[in-house]
């Protein structure tokens, strides 16, 4: 997934801004959850994107948008109407909890 650099006087392709700019939407969606403390939130428990909003404070529409991004990026799971962390793998520095996610 790494992106050449074009020599000086070369022209950047299309495809190249175009994995820049996916690379930092990817990056936004985890730090936003990052900063909201989302991981620690959820920990253990599956809760709906209503509920997370109301603990978050912020709003639901936004939320749920949050929430379906980190299931995309496969950071978090849906389960019917909720959201829920995934397990880190065995090996982790953390041993497998979701409660662990941050740092």
């Amino acid at each position: 997934m790494s992106v050449e650099k074009p020599a000086a006087g070369d022209s950047l392709s299309p495809h190249a801004v175009l994995e820049m700019a996916a690379a930092f939407q990817r990056s936004r969606v985890l730090l936003t959850a990052y900063e909201l403390d989302l991981f620690t939130i959820l920990g253990e428990e599956s809760r709906s994107s209503t509920e997370i909003a109301q603990v978050l404070g912020t709003d639901e529409r936004a939320t749920d948008r949050l929430m379906n991004a980190l299931c995309a990026l496969d950071l978090s799971a849906r389960e019917t109407a909720a959201f829920r962390m995934p397990r880190l793998r065995p090996g982790s520095s953390s041993g497998g909890s979701r409660s662990s996610w941050r740092a």
